[in-house]
């Protein structure tokens, strides 16, 4: 008993410590945020900046890194930042659920999309993950389980389709786990068919635009990005009032990740940082009300 009241203290005073740490964090980001405006300095990375300087370390294990990083393609940092900003009591949490989902292994071969396997694995990761949820006490309505269930909605598209179901089936419209593509994801012979310098289209926001940091979903259908502009977060109070713009701009064909003529969308998935400069142009703007 004395052996588990001090293993609880250890981790009430670790959590304590992140969650200090965490608003030191936030007050240096604020200030030096304040600091940039007012010098006018351009800087595009101010939290790559903070997150060098003032998060020691990660969250997660070496193991949760590699799994999360190479595996599922998840940004570190962006996944960090979510749960140190908001749910820094629960850090251990996240830090063992990482190394739990590792450990699970769907107990069916995935088969094709309406296979009855392809369910049973489903609802085991389900039950697995939501006993883990339930031996911590997590409130349904606090922000860890929010972030939980999001990590648990990527994990389970990724073990039924990979690094394309995650990004496909990721939740544009509320924080998601970050996605970041860096190669080819399937065949490319349907890139291989397409011109070599192509015009895309971006339905994006108008901050998005200003700081020169783009997405990697565009589309070759502009009626496709106007809608993603327009019509697809309309009445979402998390978009109320933003400014939204339709974007076009070049790109090599060899700067695409992904490309599937049957795609409804037209989708393309690029490395946004190859961009052909200076062909990034707003074709449309509005306020989204």
């Amino acid at each position: 008993m004395v052996h588990m009241n001090h293993s609880k203290a250890f981790h009430t005073l670790v959590e304590a410590f992140y969650t200090i740490k965490t608003f030191i964090y936030n007050i240096s980001h604020v200030l030096l945020s304040s600091l940039l405006r007012l010098s006018r300095i351009k800087c595009t990375s101010i939290k790559s900046y903070m997150k060098k300087e003032y998060i020691i370390e990660n969250i997660f294990t070496d193991n949760g890194i590699k799994f999360l990083k190479d595996n599922m393609s998840i940004c570190i940092d962006d996944l960090n930042q979510k749960i140190l900003s908001e749910a820094s009591s629960k850090i251990m949490f996240f830090k063992k659920l990482i190394d739990f989902i590792i450990t699970l292994k769907p107990p069916y071969d995935y088969l094709e999309s309406s296979h009855l396997n392809n369910y049973k694995n489903r609802d085991f990761l389900n039950d697995e993950l939501f006993k883990y949820l339930k031996k911590h006490n997590i409130d349904e309505d606090s922000n860890a389980y929010f972030i939980f269930d999001n990590i648990r909605h990527a994990y389970i598209n990724y073990c039924a389709g990979g690094i394309l179901a995650i990004y496909k089936g990721r939740e544009a419209e509320v924080w998601y786990p970050k996605i970041v593509i860096h190669s080819n994801i399937g065949d490319r012979r349907d890139i291989e068919l397409l011109g070599n310098d192509i015009v895309i289209y971006r339905g994006a926001s108008k901050d998005e635009y200003n700081s020169k940091i783009f997405g990697q979903s565009w589309t070759l259908d502009e009626k496709i990005a106007k809608q993603f502009t327009f019509e697809h977060y309309e009445g979402q109070p998390d978009y109320e009032n933003t400014i939204r713009v339709v974007l076009k701009a070049k790109i090599n064909k060899t700067d695409i990740y992904y490309y599937q003529k049957e795609d409804r969308e037209n989708e393309v998935i690029i490395n946004s940082n190859r961009l052909v400069s200076n062909s990034i142009n707003i074709l449309e703007e509005a306020v989204l009300e």
